[in-house]
């Protein structure tokens, strides 16, 4: 019986993989030791990672990058693994949705508070209002 030739798995060094994803060495250990990726390890005992892993780490960086937390990064890598890449997607959405509400709301307080300081503070300049 004759079984199809498979290519090798491609996989790449943290290094590689730092320079790819825009990440630190450091945060991908970290990654990797809270179970968030996995690596194999090559002959010399360095880590090797494969491309699905990349695809990973490169979600894990927006997921972060937007303001996500570590917990609610992994849990939405846990959904996408139990209901594919679409959910893993859809729960960024959502989660990117609610983070830019959240940061609208922080704003408006900002803005707030900067308007109500702007008088008091012409005032206390002695220049007065414009």
């Amino acid at each position: 019986m004759l079984y199809p030739l498979r290519a090798p798995e491609r996989t790449v060094t943290i290094g590689e993989v730092a320079t790819r994803c825009g990440l630190t060495l450091r945060a991908i250990r970290f990654y990797e030791e809270q179970g968030m990726i996995r690596s194999r390890r090559g002959e010399a005992g360095q880590r090797l990672y494969n491309d699905a892993t990349l695809e990973r780490l490169a979600f894990i960086a927006t997921a972060r990058r937007v303001g996500l937390s570590i917990p609610q990064v992994c849990n939405l890598l846990e959904t996408g693994d139990a209901a594919g890449h679409a959910a893993r997607i859809d729960g960024l959405t959502d989660a990117c949705a609610h983070q830019l509400a959240q940061l609208d709301a922080q704003r408006r307080v900002v803005e707030e508070t900067l308007a109500s300081l702007r008088p008091r503070a012409k005032k206390a300049s002695g220049r007065g209002a414009r």
